[in-house]
């Protein structure tokens, strides 16, 4: 072969591979490209705050420039804006700008007023931690910096502003990329929906919907999706998560910011009552009912569903029952004045809340605060351990110990 080939073949062979690098390069960059979002859109005032907080808080930007909000240019002053007599008035030091310190649900709602508005009417928006934490004996017994970092932390997703906007949607649209995939984890609400008084996210894991969904982790990365994109169809879930049940458009029910939307028992207050007695909505609880079973639908049949959902609320009225007795024994001894609770009413008038200065009412605020929560709750979500050796065994072990404790404590009073 000629030298002249042989530089030909090696010129050709050096285009060939040029051409091939050229195209995996291409090919690379725009799999790179599929799914993330434009650049940010910011005003000028805007571009300030971006600035500035680049250097002294750059993960604020960065999770702003992840969201949605910056792919459609809703900017920092478009929820941080502010007029001059407004509670949260500031002006920034690193710019010639007043703005927002606190943005309220009162700015979200004039993006998301349907949001806003179902919420304000929702079971979370009654949570205001003020109204928990005034009863005499919790306010000796708990230090008031553990009520702040305890229960207000939780019920001040129901924190009412001083323009009287109720709600911090940030509980669940974490801040600032208000990701509906970080809204829809569980554990999300487990951050609040935990531990021995509201097992929920316990009970979820112990669920055949939790072993379902936790079972191929790229399920957390589907949670992102909008119901209005599957109507009709089935989300790309393989089970439920709790907005799912609670939240989440089917194809014939809207989705919605009211958790209590589609809950026919209150079952966290001493008594089992139906939701419309503890906290109405404008809804009855049979049409709450009717939601959930539309939700149920979605994977299971009548059958299935109703005979379930039956299941549950006669766990609820069977706790009723046993707790009946309780309340009775605690009633009799207050009328025969051999003490006198300090604590708040329940739901049904009786003296059975945060009352912690005698032991029979410890032991009774337990009973169906804790055990009695679980056996509810349990029956109603698939999990069988709270139902039973959490719930039930424990509330009626709760009750043996109260009524041991009443005799002695009666006996004492009256050998007095």
């Amino acid at each position: 072969m000629s030298l002249n080939i042989k530089a030909l073949v090696v010129i050709v062979l050096a285009i060939l591979l040029l051409a091939t690098f050229t195209v995996v390069a291409y090919v690379e960059g725009a799999q790179k490209r599929v799914g993330a979002p434009p650049p940010a859109v910011a005003s000028a005032e805007a571009q300030q705050c971006i600035t500035c907080h680049e250097n002294k808080s750059p993960g604020i930007v960065a999770q702003w420039r992840d969201s949605a909000h910056a792919e459609k240019g809703v900017d920092c002053l478009a929820c941080h804006k502010v007029a001059k007599d407004d509670f949260d008035y500031f002006m920034c030091p690193g710019a010639s700008i007043p703005v927002a310190s606190h943005p309220t649900p009162k700015d979200c709602k004039e993006c998301h007023e349907q949001a806003v508005v179902e919420f304000s009417r929702s079971k979370h928006a009654a949570l205001n931690a003020q109204k928990f934490a005034t009863s005499p004996d919790r306010l000796v017994f708990e230090p008031t910096i553990a009520t702040q970092h305890g229960c207000q932390q939780c019920h001040n997703i129901g924190h009412v502003w001083p323009d009287q906007s109720i709600g911090e949607c940030d509980a669940c649209h974490a801040k600032h990329t208000f990701s509906l995939q970080v809204a829809r984890n569980p554990q999300t609400c487990g951050e609040c929906h935990l531990g021995p008084d509201h097992s929920h996210i316990e009970q979820w894991v112990e669920s055949k919907h939790g072993n379902i969904f936790m079972s191929d982790p790229d399920n957390y990365k589907k949670l992102g999706y909008k119901s209005k994109d599957y109507v009709g169809k089935p989300t790309p879930l393989p089970a439920p998560t709790c907005t799912t049940c609670h939240m989440d458009a089917t194809a014939t029910l809207p989705a919605t910011h009211d958790v209590g939307e589609r809950l026919a028992w209150e079952s966290q207050s001493p008594w089992s009552t139906r939701t419309t007695e503890a906290w109405g909505n404008g809804y009855s609880w049979q049409e709450k009912r009717d939601r959930m079973e539309n939700a149920c639908s979605q994977c299971h049949t009548p059958n299935f569903y109703q005979r379930y959902l039956l299941s549950g609320d006669l766990a609820s009225l069977q706790y009723n029952e046993i707790f009946r007795e309780g309340r009775r024994w605690l009633t009799e001894m207050n009328k025969a004045g051999i003490f006198k609770t300090a604590g708040v009413k329940d739901n049904l008038g009786a003296f059975l809340a945060f009352g912690y200065d005698e032991a029979p009412e410890e032991q009774i605020y337990h009973a169906w605060h804790h055990q009695g929560r679980l056996f509810r709750q349990g029956a109603l979500m698939m999990a069988a351990d709270y139902t039973q050796w959490h719930g039930i065994w424990e509330v009626q072990r709760s009750l043996v110990v109260y009524a041991v404790s009443l005799v002695r404590f009666a006996g004492h009073r009256v050998g007095h």
